[in-house]
């Protein structure tokens, strides 16, 4: 993996600390096999004391002599000098040193027990993960008492956000945050998130599920796909920080739109100008693990439900029924049922549209996206508000009858998370309209649908591949076929009654890795306290006939996850969507993530 700089004010604190403890001569005594570099003492743990002796030894304060002096010679150069104690000191404030001393971190194995209840998402915490704690911010504001033992494990400890500049030749310019030149403005290239190679084990203990994480191979451990290709093994990835944009060369800038309605192949063009493939399977399911780890928990809306309750589908927007220039007055309800409308905010984009007739989902924008920039109660009906905009279409955009017009959410502006000071949390205490980002990774769902590349469907069958050299196989029947089909999910709208809730995962001990939705529930059990917080759709449906299953049975339906920015409570890190047929991606919902390796 590529080596940070250190910081001076690291360097300056961790050597203002070390204190002179006694001068005599120190001999490690434990045995030469369990010799760990960096533990001078034999302790088990590389700490400020081991540091000490190095900075004592080069003082001349004492001498290192035996097993003590192989556990010191951190660079294996034969003698125990400052750079011994720099790599101490880069390995306690979190950076990769790149010797063996990281595998203090790397050796250790964090996990949790999927609740069995289907109406718990809580998971138990076991092995080295065993009381820890975990934390996020909310409008500036730490969550639980401001401590996260994540940030101080491997691999968390070292993701972190980087500006990625791949060269003619292949070879990369990174540059972290904190050095100079980092930006997020697209002034020096794509912003990146690193996560560093982790293997990862999915079993049943007593028949308990367990998923666990460490980044050394333990017994049973497999090296997560997203760190392969080609057969080698890769130290990290580069996941995009945000979702694909528009008005850049480059694919991942702060400030610009949310790349839409786009078809895969277009997609696939932004993300190879800069040696880069569309967001896959493998980087997803790697996500996933470190996600419900952490938080020990796969409700992954209960903390960051994400941008997902804006108007779209006329049963839940605000009918415009008049205009003053760029101010609409908008209905807050249709009929007794209230709308969206309450849900949008100043700041926002949104996008006028008409639909007609007899209030069918055939609808399309009116001009492109604006900004709200004031939101006031209407002087004389409760029932309505009037929302002024940036712009507005020169167009009249008010009707009646058959073609009527309304306000609409859209994805929202790329660094809507910026202000946040920590890796991850939530720009608003509106949860659910609020952008977020997880690890520096901005809107994992929510805001738009998010196509996925290697995993496919047809006739209800789950087709997958790690290989980005097979991503546009027309053909997908030599992928490798998931052994438990999925679920079918007519469509039934996208209202929280439409039995899409994913009840289950399969697990097949010998394909443990795919995450994959094998069965709903077949009622409306969505809550706080629900198992998994998402959903599954799946266009291919079984009680269909004629033609109309003919074309399903040719079909193979692109994956997107996540869930846009009208989906509500359906939104999370396991929502999948299975509708869209190779070929028609492009959508005003749909956008994608690039990763690099």
């Amino acid at each position: 993996m590529t080596q940070l700089k250190i910081t001076s004010l690291c360097i300056t604190v961790l050597i203002l600390s070390l204190t002179f403890i006694h001068s005599s001569a120190l001999e490690y005594n434990g045995s030469a096999l369990n010799v760990d570099t960096g533990d001078i003492d034999g302790d088990g743990a590389v700490t400020i004391y081991d540091a000490t002796e190095i900075q004592r030894s080069i003082a001349r304060r004492s001498i290192i002599i035996g097993e003590a002096f192989t556990a010191a010679d951190i660079d294996r150069d034969g003698m125990i000098t400052i750079s011994d104690a720099t790599l101490v000191q880069k390995y306690l404030c979190y950076y990769n040193t790149g010797t063996l001393i990281d595998r203090f971190r790397m050796r250790k194995k964090y996990g949790v027990i999927i609740s069995g209840d289907q109406k718990s998402s809580v998971c138990k915490r076991i092995g080295d993960a065993e009381g820890m704690n975990c934390d996020y911010m909310v409008e500036g504001q730490m969550q639980n008492g401001g401590k996260n033992d994540f940030d101080d494990c491997y691999p968390w400890c070292y993701i972190r956000r980087c500006n990625v500049a791949v060269n003619e030749n292949g070879t990369r310019d990174i540059t972290y945050e904190g050095e100079n030149g980092f930006s997020v403005d697209g002034s020096n290239g794509s912003v990146y998130v690193e996560i560093p190679k982790f293997y990862s084990k999915r079993s049943y203990i007593n028949g308990e599920e367990a998923w666990e994480i460490s980044g050394t191979k333990h017994e049973g451990f497999e090296l997560e796909p997203a760190f392969q290709i080609g057969g080698k093994e890769l130290d990290a990835i580069y996941v995009s920080a945000y979702e694909c944009t528009n008005g850049s060369e480059y694919a991942s800038v702060s400030g610009a739109e949310t790349a839409t309605s786009k078809s895969l192949a277009e997609f696939r063009a932004i993300a190879h100008n800069e040696g880069a493939v569309c967001f896959d399977y493998a980087a997803l399911h790697a996500i996933q693990m470190l996600y419900v780890i952490e938080f020990a928990d796969t409700n992954t809306d209960k903390y960051m439900q994400g941008f997902s309750m804006q108007p779209y589908l006329n049963y839940s927007n605000g009918k415009i029924v008049s205009r003053n220039r760029h101010t609409l007055t908008v209905e807050r309800t249709n009929g007794s049922k209230a709308t969206r409308v309450d849900n949008l905010r100043v700041g926002q984009r949104v996008r006028i549209y008409r639909s007609c007739p007899n209030d069918s989902m055939q609808n399309w924008f009116v001009g492109s996206q604006t900004t709200i920039v004031k939101i006031l109660p209407h002087k004389t009906d409760s029932d309505l508000v009037d929302i002024t905009l940036k712009n507005i279409p020169d167009e009249d955009i008010v009707g009646d009858g058959e073609t009527m017009y309304y306000i609409s959410g859209q994805p929202q502006s790329t660094g809507g998370t910026d202000t946040l000071t920590y890796h991850t949390g939530r720009a608003s205490r509106d949860n659910s309209v609020s952008v977020f980002k997880y690890r520096h990774m901005e809107n994992l769902w929510g805001n738009a649908w998010k196509i996925v590349e290697g995993l496919r469907t047809k006739e209800l069958n789950y087709y997958y591949t790690f290989d980005p050299e097979r991503y546009d196989d027309k053909d997908i029947s030599s992928w490798q076929r998931y052994s438990m089909p999925a679920p079918n999910q007519p469509h039934l709208g996208d209202n929280w009654q439409n039995k899409a809730w994913i009840k289950s995962l399969g697990y097949d001990k010998n394909q443990p890795l795919p995450l994959l939705p094998v069965e709903l529930d077949s009622g409306n059990t969505k809550g706080d306290s629900s198992r998994w917080s998402s959903a599954l759709y799946t266009m291919y449906d079984v009680t269909r006939s004629g033609k109309e299953i003919q074309k399903d049975k040719d079909a193979e339906y692109v994956c997107l996850y996540g869930g846009g920015w009208d989906h509500g409570a359906l939104c999370g890190l396991f929502t999948f969507r299975f509708w869209v047929s190779s070929g028609d991606e492009a959508s005003a919902l749909h956008t994608t993530r690039t990763v690099i390796r």
